[in-house]
This record gives C-alpha cells, sequence and structure tokens, in this order.
C-alpha cells in the first residue's frame, strides 16, 4: 500500500442527459482544485447540451477535464471507459446528480493519510464515507457499526467489507474511493450486450478478494446524493432494472467473488449461497424462454 503525504484524486462523472445538473458538480469541484488530478467525464450518449456545456468548462478549469461521448450503453459500460483515464493515486465515482460538499476532497484526503500512517497501513485497500440528502438528513444506519472494536479514533473504523455491508453493519449509499493501482491493472466491471448493469458492489467484491484487505469507514459526511426520479437508483427501486432478474450474467459473475469472500463465514456463505441459487434459476428459466420461442419460431 502507498503511503504518500502527497496524492489527488481522478473523479469518473457516467453522465447521460444531466446537462441540467453537471454544472452543479461542477460547482462543488473547481474550489477543491488542489485535490483533483482529472475529472473524468463520460457521455452515455446524450442528446441534450452536455457536449457544449463540458467544451465551455474545459477553457476555464484549472485541472484537467476528459470527456468521452460513448453510445448509450449503460453505466457500467460508462466506468469502464472512465477507468482508462485513471492517472492519480486514488480514484471514486461521482454520479451526476450528486455532489460534493465545500470541503469534502480535504476531509477525505486528511483521513487518508492519517490511515496510512497508521499501524493499519498495510490492510486497507479502500476508504468509505458518509452521504446524505440535499436536507441534509443522513442517508446510513452507522449503530451497529460504532460497536465494533477496530477503531482508529472515534470516527474510522477498520472492517472487513462482507461484514460491513452484506451483513448491514453500516445501510445506505456510501462514497467509495479506491487506490488506483494495482486494482486498475485487473479490474473492469464484465460487459454483456444485452445487459445494462451490473451490482454496485461489484469492485467492492472484487476489491476484497483480490487483495483480502479490509475497509476505512470513516463516520464523516463529504457527499450530497440527491436522488433523481429517472435515475438507477429510483428506476432500481420503482421497477428493478438493476436487479439479478434483468442482469443475469453480471450478476452470477460478481457472485463468485462475493462468494469466495464469504467462504470461511457460515451464516453469510449460507445468505449468499441461497441467492446464487435463485439467480440460477432464474438464468435457466431465462434460457428455457429462449428456447421455446426459437422452438416456436422453427416450427
Amino acid at each position: 500500500m502507498e503511503n504518500n503525504k502527497n496524492f489527488k484524486f481522478s473523479i469518473i462523472t457516467p453522465t447521460y442527459n444531466r446537462y441540467s445538473l453537471l454544472e452543479r458538480v461542477w460547482n462543488s469541484l473547481k474550489h477543491q482544485k488542489e485535490y483533483i488530478s482529472e475529472w473524468i467525464v463520460i457521455d452515455d450518449g446524450s442528446s441534450d447540451q452536455t457536449a457544449k456545456f463540458i467544451l465551455k468548462i474545459q477553457k476555464e478549469s484549472n485541472f484537467q477535464i476528459i470527456y468521452e461521448y460513448s453510445k448509450n450503453k449503460g453505466m457500467t459500460h460508462a466506468i469502464n471507459i472512465g477507468l482508462k483515464y485513471v492517472k492519480a493515486n486514488y480514484f471514486f465515482k461521482l454520479d451526476s446528480d450528486d455532489y460534493l460538499l465545500e470541503n469534502s476532497l480535504e476531509i477525505i484526503y486528511q483521513n487518508i493519510n492519517k490511515i496510512r500512517n497508521s499501524k493499519f497501513n498495510n490492510s486497507i485497500n479502500a476508504f468509505s464515507f458518509l452521504t446524505s440528502y440535499p436536507n441534509g438528513k443522513p442517508i446510513n444506519r452507522i449503530n451497529k457499526l460504532k460497536s465494533t472494536n477496530k477503531n482508529l479514533g472515534k470516527k474510522i473504523i477498520i472492517l472487513d467489507y462482507l461484514s460491513a455491508r452484506y451483513m448491514n453493519y453500516i445501510e445506505g449509499d456510501l462514497l467509495d474511493i479506491f487506490e488506483s493501482y494495482p486494482l486498475l491493472n485487473h479490474f473492469r466491471y464484465p460487459v454483456f450486450n444485452d445487459e445494462r448493469h451490473s451490482p454496485s458492489g461489484y469492485i467492492s467484491y472484487f476489491n476484497t478478494d483480490y487483495f483480502k484487505g479490509k475497509v476505512a469507514y470513516i463516520l464523516e459526511n463529504v457527499l450530497i446524493k440527491d436522488y433523481q426520479s429517472q435515475g438507477i437508483s429510483s428506476q432500481r427501486k420503482r421497477y428493478s432494472s438493476n436487479t439479478p432478474s434483468k442482469n443475469l450474467k453480471s450478476y452470477l459473475s460478481s457472485y463468485l467473488w462475493l462468494l469466495n469472500i464469504s467462504s470461511n463465514k457460515l451464516k453469510p456463505l449460507l445468505k449468499i449461497s441461497l441467492t446464487i441459487l435463485k439467480t440460477h434459476i432464474l438464468l435457466f428459466l431465462s434460457i428455457l424462454s429462449k428456447l421455446i420461442k426459437l422452438f416456436l419460431k422453427i416450427n
């Protein structure tokens, strides 16, 4: 693990027809320029003024803004494109309907430095920070997390990803930050031509299994999540668009990593095994449906 007091962040923003919100993201970044290596905006097929806006702010920005337009294939595909541009020591995804607090990057920077210069340094391979709604209401539930005894002060909890997230020691969307390399030498989200999403935890499953490390959960709010009615999070709840039934191959691929990191814990392993079994049944039924359609077409 890198122990370096001078580092910056690569920020990836996948976007689709969010021109009206991108200016808010930009405003939350431009005053924190000393911490930013590059802002990577991947346009997933927008038909609005996104390209024009990015061109405008590229001319006035004090840090590099990278823009790439791609045919609409979903957020996972867009993030994969963005990953190839990462140059900084650390990277994270910043959705186009989210925005950072005024001093977020300083808070993140100081906390990572503190951890990197602590006895926990070699065991940590990811960092997660709290989030809130625009009205200031916390998104995360953390009471169970606070009861753990592997702490670095009052605001930093060191815990394995599986217990923290899958066993619900902490709930709700977080801002997850990863050390760029060697992770990005090995990782990309799975992409299939008939699927548009992978589970949000896929990168954490991979990171935990491959590097066998833990996560530093920092109990400080750094991000505002302004969920939009047409956004992935809202549609996931409303239409189940980002679920195993709609993205079977992506989910099964991710479950291999989840299975590995749960292999020495009975309760999580049973829970995950049942989830995998259910997904396999859904995949089988999907294949059976396709076979029936082909059979009827032939006849």
